[in-house]
C-alpha cells in the first residue's frame, strides 16, 4: 500500500498529505472499469422477472444511461422491453402493433397490466355473489317472426365496480382489448366511446352467440345512450323467455384502434355484457383456423342395389388377402382341448350346411387327426333368422 501511495501523482493544488485527497486517488485506482460492450450485454439481458411494468421501465432507463447508444437509445429500449416482458400475450400484441414506439409500448403494457389486475379482482368477487348464480347466457334469441338470432351457452360473470373513463385525446388514447380466461369464462375489457369519452366495460365472449346483449347496468355507465324500440324476445339458457328492453348502437375500437359501431339488445340482468361470435371476430378478440374438407356431391341416391352394383368387387369372394400368414404361438402357454358343446336341434341343419359351405369355399379345413388345440364352436342366428353365424369362442 505504501508503494502505491508513493507512486501517486498529484496535480496542481492537490495536497498529498491529506487523507481525503489520497482516499479519492485510491478510489480512482481501485474502481472497476467496465467495457461498454459488457454494459450493453447486461442491458440486453434484462427481464421483467415479476416486477411491475413501471419498475421494469425504470430499470431500463437506469441501465441505458451507460450504454452510449446515442440516437438509438429509445429503439433499443423498446426492443428490450418487448423481449423482457413476462406476459407472452402482451409480447405478441406488441410485436403485431404497427408504428410502435417506446411511449406507446409503455402505455400498452401499463394498460394490460391494470386490466389483468382488474380481472383478478373480478374473479375474487365471484364468491361474494348471491343471486348471480342463475345461468344467463342465451340458448336462443328469437325474433317476433320466430327466427333464431342467438345461440349460446350458459355461464355467469360479474362486473368490475370501479369507473374507468378515459377522456379523448389523453395519454391513454392507446386502448388495447385483452382477453383473459377467468374460470370457464372469457372476459375482455372493451372501450366503448360515448360523447367524446371512453368507458371501459367488462364483456363476456360467447362464440355461440349471434347477437350482442348489453346489460342495463352497463347502459347506465355509458350515460346518455339513445334506445330504440325492439321486438326481439330472448330465450335464456334455462328456457325462460324475456323481452328485450330496446336496441342501441355503441362505438368501440378494435386492436387497430379503428372505430366500429356495434348493435346491442338491452336486457335487465346482473350479468355482464355479451359479445357475439361475429363481434369477437371483427374486434379480433378471437381467431379460428378453417380446415379444408373435401365434399362429394352424390349424383344419384345411394341404395343397396346401387352400392352392390358400383362396388361389386368388394362383395364377391371370401375376402382372402394374397400370401400366407403365419401365426406364432407362445410355447409357454399350455394347449387347451375343450369338449364340444351341444347345438340346439333347431340350428343343427343350418350349422351343418354352413360348415360345409365354409369348407368348400376354403375358409376352414376338416381335421381327422388329434390336435393340441380344440376350441368351442359357437353358433347364433343372424338378424333375418334365416342364416346362422358360426365362430369360435375366444374366451376358451
Amino acid at each position: 500500500m505504501n508503494d502505491l501511495v508513493e507512486t501517486m501523482r498529484f496535480e496542481g493544488n492537490e495536497d498529498g498529505r491529506k487523507f481525503e485527497v489520497v482516499s479519492r486517488k485510491l478510489d480512482g485506482l481501485c474502481a472497476r472499469r467496465s467495457s461498454k460492450h459488457v454494459i450493453r450485454d447486461k442491458f440486453f439481458q434484462l427481464k421483467q422477472d415479476g416486477k411491475s411494468v413501471d419498475q421494469f421501465v425504470m430499470e431500463l432507463r437506469k441501465q441505458v444511461k451507460d450504454c452510449q447508444f446515442g440516437d438509438l437509445k429509445d429503439d433499443l429500449m423498446l426492443y428490450v422491453l418487448i423481449r423482457g416482458v413476462d406476459n407472452e400475450r402482451m409480447r405478441r400484441r406488441l410485436f403485431k402493433t404497427e408504428n410502435l414506439d417506446l411511449p406507446k409500448a409503455i402505455r400498452m403494457c401499463q394498460s394490460m397490466e391494470a386490466m389483468a389486475d382488474d380481472l383478478q379482482c373480478l374473479a375474487g368477487k365471484k364468491a361474494e355473489a348471491s343471486e348471480d348464480n342463475a345461468q344467463l347466457m342465451a340458448r336462443g334469441v328469437r325474433s317476433a317472426r320466430g327466427s333464431t338470432i342467438l345461440q349460446g351457452f350458459g355461464s355467469s360473470a360479474h362486473l368490475v365496480e370501479e369507473e374507468n373513463v378515459i377522456p379523448t385525446g389523453s395519454d391513454e388514447e392507446v386502448l388495447m382489448i385483452a382477453v383473459e380466461k377467468v374460470g370457464k369464462k372469457l372476459l375482455a375489457q372493451v372501450p366503448f366511446r360515448v360523447s367524446g369519452c371512453t368507458q371501459v366495460i367488462v364483456c363476456q365472449l360467447d362464440t355461440a352467440a349471434l347477437c350482442n346483449i348489453l346489460s342495463l347496468s352497463d347502459h347506465r355507465k355509458l350515460g346518455s345512450l339513445p334506445i330504440k324500440e325492439s321486438r326481439t324476445t330472448l330465450t335464456m339458457y334455462d328456457g325462460t323467455v324475456r323481452k328485450s328492453l330496446g336496441r342501441c348502437r355503441v362505438q368501440v375500437h378494435n386492436r387497430q384502434e379503428k372505430p366500429m359501431w356495434l348493435e346491442f339488445e338491452l336486457l335487465e340482468t346482473k350479468h355482464p355484457t355479451l359479445l357475439s361470435l361475429d363481434t369477437c371476430l371483427n374486434l379480433q378478440l378471437l381467431s379460428y383456423e378453417a380446415e379444408s374438407v373435401c365434399m362429394a356431391e352424390a349424383t344419384q341416391s345411394l341404395t343397396k342395389e346401387t352400392i352392390l352394383k358400383d362396388y361389386k368387387d368388394l362383395f364377391s369372394g371370401i375376402g382372402a388377402r394374397p400370401g400366407v400368414y403365419d401365426i406364432d404361438l407362445d410355447d409357454s402357454v399350455p394347449p387347451v382341448q375343450n369338449r364340444p358343446r351341444r347345438i340346439p336341434h333347431t340350428m343343427r341343419a343350418a350349422v351343418q350346411e354352413k360348415l360345409q359351405t365354409m369348407e368348400k369355399d376354403g375358409w376352414i379345413a376338416k381335421v381327422d387327426t388329434p390336435t393340441e388345440w380344440i376350441s368351442n364352436l359357437t353358433a347364433m342366428w343372424k338378424a333375418d333368422k334365416a342364416q346362422v353365424r358360426v365362430c369360435l369362442d375366444p374366451r376358451t
